[in-house]
């Protein structure tokens, strides 16, 4: 009750106590003058509506000195100073994309995202993800005042409210990598990044990232990716800090060290001025591949002939030179190419040597055609009249990372002389016998060098000429000789020629290392050893004095008095003279050539005419010659009684007498050391004494004399 009136006052006047401020109700009871109270209130005895009573005006029930602030990594953080006049009260913190007011319908457009006891006067807020807009905040307190029995909370937000701030939670937008390549600076091979500043940002920052390898893995169907959560990215030099917002792109350079070839991945990520950073790369954006090469190319060079044989020695004749680059060239070589003694006085004129290529003027080599890359050729002639020298090509190359490399090589030498053959043996008079080995040896020089020294015979099986293959002679060649000079031998069995004769071939051919060959040839003879010469020990000797080559005579087909016939008709001959010499031997042998001298002469002829089978008629028949067997069975116990010198007479003294001397012929094939012929010796005519020895004649033999090559 806050008062009374009397009957007749019909209204109440009431002042409101200072420090209320809130709705207010009023009703009205009635008494008697008994003091009998009606504590009944009827509808009709209050008020409908509550009445708003403010004894704070001009004062204002709000916080003051409200302030929002968006600090990134999607928070704000919200302070105040707490509403004066009040303990115990609680701050709603409100959130709203548009200024609220006493009007606003707050569970449309506004959000209570904090409630704060007394005292605090700050609190921070998260933010929702992915969002970019101005947001305003707005703080109201809520407190029982005075006699007010209920909360009350000012919503008027007249003084309580702050904004608007940006709060950015999205994440950048990808930066566009517009340059990314390798060049040359100062000097120095560098990596240059440009990229284009992002004005939709403020005070963004931009990080450079480096991958050496393939982020992809040679996919070709995945464009992008995320550093964040992928190995190999590595982040290089400091960030780079977009201040302001009229700078169009910015550049940075990556120095490189020499003998690098590989490719490596750059890419740039941003982070903008509230934290939100994007690590995500793409090929098409912020991602790029660059050749990051500092060594030099490098080069094969080789030269040709005609026939496409790769030659490290030229002679005359037209060639070409190939160079294979090890990577792709931004320009063709250039070539220069002389020989190793060319040179000009200070006129420009030339006084030595040769040149390939024009000095006064840049010449390249042309790229070949074909499956071949990185290939190149340029066409050059060597004549007769260039002396003998080294070729020098200075080759001058720049690969597509400008990478220049001069290189200069030395070699191909140009031979304008054939080798010089020596040949000690054989010679054309040289002979070997079966059984021997036939000795070729001497010795070659070249002004450039030797590539091989070959042989080859030549001879005849059966009439029929057969050559051996082309073999590769045996190097005799000691440290100490010079290094274009070869000694050769080989030895090669007298046995490989089947036909005998003084036609026996053969053919030395050495090739030096331009190809030049030369060869040299000579006939001997091999021989077996039926024949004998008087001067063999000249036949076969080969000293060390060089064989000159001959001329190879043509073979004439042998007539009947030639070669082998005449060797035919005079061993028929010798035969035929043997068989005559044997007959006289047996005929002369004979017993019946045992008489003493005074037979007759006819019976010698009829003797003779028996042997040979005339006579009568019983010449030859089985009695005739068990008659001659018992005539040389008494003959034989003569002989051996007269020869016996220690036999004694028996009853007579021994009669001195002559042996008849026969002629011994022995065949030269056969020798016979003694046997029972001793009546074909020859003896001595006269005896000594009865009592003496007879001296026996020495029996001389014909032998063969092996002949020996020496």
């Amino acid at each position: 009750m806050i008062g009374t009136a009397n009957d007749e006052d019909g209204s109440y006047r009431h002042e409101v106590e200072r420090g209320m401020l809130g709705i207010a109700y009023y009703a009205v009871t009635a008494s008697d003058t008994n003091g009998n109270h009606n504590n009944i209130v009827s509808t009709g005895s209050t008020t409908d509506i509550g009445i708003a009573e403010d004894t704070f005006t001009p004062w204002v029930a709000e916080p003051t000195n409200v302030y929002a602030e968006y600090i990134g990594d999607g928070q704000t953080t919200i302070t105040w100073t707490d509403q004066l006049g009040v303990e115990g009260e609680q701050y709603h913190v409100w959130r709203s994309s548009v200024r609220l007011t006493s009007l606003s319908n707050l569970e449309l457009v506004a959000e209570l995202v904090a409630t704060v006891p007394d005292s605090v006067e700050t609190v921070t807020v998260d933010v929702e993800d992915n969002i970019d807009e101005p947001r305003y905040y707005c703080v109201s307190s809520v407190a029982r005042y005075s006699l007010s029995s209920d909360v009350y909370e000012d919503l008027r937000f007249l003084q309580n409210c702050w904004g608007p701030i940006d709060e950015d939670t999205l994440r950048p937008s990808l930066a566009f990598l517009q340059d990314a390549y390798m060049t040359n600076q100062g000097g120095n091979k560098i990596t240059l990044l440009r990229w284009v500043n992002d004005l939709t940002e403020s005070g963004e920052t931009y990080q450079i990232w480096m991958n050496e390898n393939d982020p992809f893995n040679g996919n070709e169907e995945i464009m992008s990716g995320d550093i964040a959560l992928e190995e190999g990215w590595v982040p290089i030099l400091d960030p780079v800090y977009a201040e302001f917002n009229n700078v169009p792109d910015f550049t940075r350079a990556i120095d490189l060290p020499d003998n690098l070839d590989k490719s490596t991945w750059y890419a740039v990520t941003t982070i903008d001025q509230y934290g939100n950073e994007n690590t995500q790369y793409s090929m098409a954006m912020n991602a790029r591949s660059v050749v990051e090469d500092t060594t030099s190319p490098e080069i094969t060079v080789t030269v040709e002939n005609e026939d496409g044989i790769v030659v490290d020695s030229l002679r005359a004749g037209d060639y070409r030179m190939y160079i294979y680059s090890s990577e792709p060239l931004s320009e063709y070589p250039i070539l220069n190419l002389r020989t190793a003694d060319y040179a000009e006085d200070e006129n420009g004129l030339v006084i030595g040597g040769t040149a390939f290529t024009e000095q006064s003027s840049t010449v390249r080599a042309q790229p070949l055609q074909g499956s071949v890359e990185n290939a190149y050729r340029y066409q050059f002639e060597i004549t007769d009249d260039i002396e003998t020298s080294d070729i020098l090509a200075t080759v001058t190359i720049r690969d597509i990372s400008q990478n220049v490399a001069t290189i200069e090589l030395e070699g191909w030498a140009i031979d304008s002389q054939d080798p010089v053959l020596e040949v000690y043996a054989p010679s054309q008079e040289s002979l070997y016998l079966y059984g021997e080995q036939i000795h070729v040896y001497g010795a070659v020089s070249d002004d450039v060098g030797i590539a091989s020294v070959e042989v080859q015979f030549r001879y005849y099986q059966n009439g029929i000429m057969k050559e051996t293959d082309w073999t590769a002679m045996t190097d005799l060649t000691t440290p100490s000789t010079s290094n274009n000079t070869v000694v050769f031998e080989w030895w090669e069995p007298a046995a490989t020629f089947h036909d005998l004769g003084k036609n026996q071939k053969v053919t030395i051919r050495v090739t030096d290392t331009s190809g030049n060959q030369k060869e040299w040839f000579t006939q001997f003879t091999v021989d077996s050893c039926i024949r004998t010469f008087a001067d063999y020990g000249d036949a076969c000797v080969a000293g060390t004095i060089a064989v000159e080559p001959e001329i190879e005579p043509e073979i004439e087909p042998e007539g009947y008095y030639d070669g082998a016939y005449l060797m035919v008709y005079g061993l028929a001959a010798v035969n035929v003279i043997l068989l005559i010499l044997t007959m006289m031997s047996v005929l002369l042998s004979s017993p019946d050539r045992k008489k003493k001298k005074g037979d007759s002469d006819d019976e010698d002829e009829d003797w003779m005419r028996e042997f040979m089978g005339g006579g009568d008629s019983v010449a030859g028949s089985p009695d005739d010659v068990r008659n001659d067997m018992a005539s040389l069975s008494e003959d034989a116990t003569e002989r051996q009684d007269a020869e016996d010198p220690f036999a004694k007479s028996e009853g007579r003294d021994r009669k001195r007498r002559k042996a008849k001397k026969t002629k011994k012929v022995e065949v030269e094939e056969v020798e016979e050391d003694e046997d029972d012929d001793d009546e074909f010796d020859e003896e001595d005519d006269d005896w000594d004494d009865d009592s003496g020895p007879k001296k026996k004649s020495e029996r001389k033999t014909v032998r063969r004399r092996s002949v020996r090559r020496k």
